[in-house]
């Protein structure tokens, strides 16, 4: 059969290159421009990216083969397959790291509720703290645990969030051990607008 590859608009396109093409619908852009087809860049923009993988995907096959000179048909399809298993391997190792990144911020926001309600028991069992504070609290901003990174690790040193009660809202900072043990706390009038702000300490014994 006569290869027609590459001839442009008008090419004949073999009936089995007219296929899904896996790489062009993971890969855009960069599958495109090494199979000549520049339509591809608009895969660069935002919202239109979604409906180019589509249509890469399904037409992407017959783009290139009008694009590019290749060596018949079996040739092709070997190529556009090892696209294809680079697509796949890449899709999946971004969505790992998307899922495991959202696991780790869901385990993170978790553990900082915890601390919260942790520190906030601590400070209801403190009489100097109910004083200042008073009753009927509620967690109003929850900024999470701070961290020192070192060239070796990460060290999660302090949890920080912002209560309110009938007297006003007050930061409630916590030093951590460990990155989860509470081993003091500290809070202070966040609502005032005085620089010397009333603050207290209470020191957590941890076994």
């Amino acid at each position: 059969m006569e290869n027609t590859s590459g001839h442009g608009l008008f090419t004949t396109i073999p009936e089995e290159v007219k296929r899904w093409n896996w790489g062009a619908f993971w890969l855009t852009w960069i599958w495109g421009l090494f199979n000549g087809v520049y339509i591809s860049l608009l895969g660069l923009i935002p919202i239109i990216n979604i409906f180019m993988s589509f249509y890469l995907g399904a037409k992407g096959n017959e783009l290139a083969w009008r694009s590019m000179y290749w060596h018949g048909e079996i040739d092709f399809l070997k190529i556009q397959k090892k696209w294809a298993i680079a697509g796949w391997i890449t899709s999946i190792l971004f969505w790992s790291g998307v899922i495991g990144s959202e696991v780790d911020k869901y385990r993170e926001i978790k553990l900082s509720d915890g601390l919260a309600k942790e520190a906030i028991a601590i400070l209801v069992k403190d009489e100097r703290a109910r004083e200042l504070i008073g009753n009927n609290y509620s967690i109003k901003y929850n900024m999470g645990r701070t961290s020192i990174t070192t060239s070796v690790e990460t060290h999660y040193v302090s949890h920080s969030f912002v209560i309110e009660t009938e007297k006003g809202l007050f930061m409630v900072t916590s030093s951590l051990k460990e990155g989860s043990k509470i081993t003091k706390v500290e809070i202070g009038d966040f609502s005032s607008n005085d620089s010397n702000l009333k603050r207290m300490e209470i020191e957590v014994k941890v076994d």
